[in-house]
């Protein structure tokens, strides 16, 4: 059990990855509308794989972070996890509907799929095709998933700092300079 805590822990580090990614990800699927960005178009798809994959380790290791016994408010972590599976699971289909399959032919010889693979890879593929009616159909609802990927970032977020550092931390106050001090220390500071 300490190992799995030990490893859960690292899930305050790695969640910053999806954050990243995933808006690196939006940020391009939203400049590639724009005629001088449409070279980019190639980059989207890996951005959006690279953002899905990293949410799916830190949902995997805050699952691991939950079992603590420090997080009392299992109602608080509950909603934490809800909302950061559903990202996850809103970053792998849109991942998938954003990738684009192009015919064997077209692949270089040495990254061709093998036997077994090829059936399914040519089965699979016109669906995924570019300009097949899966592409054209995302071409026009593609604000749905950039959306919900925007709200679930913050509601996800939310949740977690809210585990973090409070209920209230976007509405605490922020302490004044001399917050912290002795009335001695700051007159001091004053006359120096």
């Amino acid at each position: 059990m300490q190992l799995i805590w030990f490893v859960g822990r690292f899930h305050v580090l790695i969640v910053h990855l999806p954050l990243g990614i995933l808006t690196l990800a939006v940020a391009l699927e939203i400049l590639v509308r724009f005629r001088p960005f449409r070279s980019l178009e190639s980059a989207v798809a890996p951005a959006w794989i690279a953002g899905a994959i990293s949410a799916l380790a830190a949902v995997a290791l805050g699952f691991m972070h939950a079992t603590e016994d420090s997080f009392a408010d299992s109602e608080a972590v509950e909603s934490h996890q809800w909302a950061g599976m559903t990202l996850a699971a809103v970053a792998c289909l849109t991942a998938l509907l954003r990738t684009r399959m192009y015919p064997v032919a077209a692949w270089p010889w040495w990254a061709r799929p093998e036997k077994i693979g090829a059936r399914v890879y040519k089965a699979v593929q016109p669906a995924f095709a570019p300009d097949a009616a899966l592409d054209r159909g995302y071409d026009k609802f593609w604000g749905v998933p950039v959306t919900a990927m925007l709200f679930l970032m913050f509601l996800t977020g939310h949740l977690g700092s809210s585990l973090t550092y409070g209920l209230s931390v976007a509405i605490r106050p922020w302490p004044h300079p001399g917050a912290g001090r002795s009335a001695r220390q700051c007159r001091a500071k004053a006359q120096a």
